[in-house]
């Protein structure tokens, strides 16, 4: 139940300077500063790759303008640490492939539909994880796993670790697979992260 104030909801409860966690009345919670199971706190649907030069070695990338894959970034969560009663959960629910697409004699990338290059899970990283920055599986590929880690009480990075080379690791990156025809890259596989919510 929310609690509402000259008809505005009231977020933070404070008694005599102090954060109120909960409020109950006749033996039930009616305010609870944590945020609820299933509160979304990042909404995608995103794939991530830490450059373009990620999906095409040299070559200009063609990414349609849905808004779908995100470029050297991490993840602001819109809530801190401290409104999170177990944790959050990343959810995933697929990855896709981005293919090599031939225009006369030029060559772009774009995302194509859904489809499996690898193994893929949504996962829950605890508050105690999130603070000690642990990093935690979320997809793995033939020669790729994907991790995701806490950056701080507000930002979750993620990053492509190779499976036989630990040297090769893509920051701020979903990369799963990679088809080179010799020294050309030609089809990458990007795990799609859904949204993050609170658990």
């Amino acid at each position: 139940m929310a609690i509402f104030m000259n008809g505005h909801k009231l977020t933070n409860l404070m008694y005599k300077g102090q954060k109120i966690g909960s409020l109950w009345y006749k033996g039930k919670k009616i305010y609870s500063s944590m945020l609820s199971v299933g509160t979304p706190v990042w909404t995608g649907p995103k794939a991530f790759v830490n450059s373009l030069s990620d999906l095409k070695d040299g070559e200009n990338v063609n990414v349609p303008a849905e808004g779908r894959l995100s470029i050297g970034q991490t993840i602001s969560l819109n809530h801190p640490l401290k409104n999170f009663k177990n944790g959050v959960s990343v959810n995933v629910s697929k990855s896709v492939l981005v293919g090599k697409l031939y225009s006369n004699s030029s060559s772009s990338f774009s995302l194509a539909a859904s489809s499996d290059y690898g193994s893929v899970q949504s996962v829950k990283l605890t508050v105690a994880q999130i603070k000690s920055r642990a990093t935690i599986k979320i997809a793995s590929g033939e020669s790729q796993t994907i991790y995701v880690q806490a950056v701080d009480d507000t930002h979750l990075k993620f990053y492509t670790q190779g499976n036989f080379d630990s040297s090769q690791r893509l920051d701020n990156s979903t990369v799963i697979y990679q088809y080179f025809d010799g020294s050309s890259l030609l089809t990458v596989g990007l795990v799609m992260i859904d949204s993050i919510t609170a658990y």
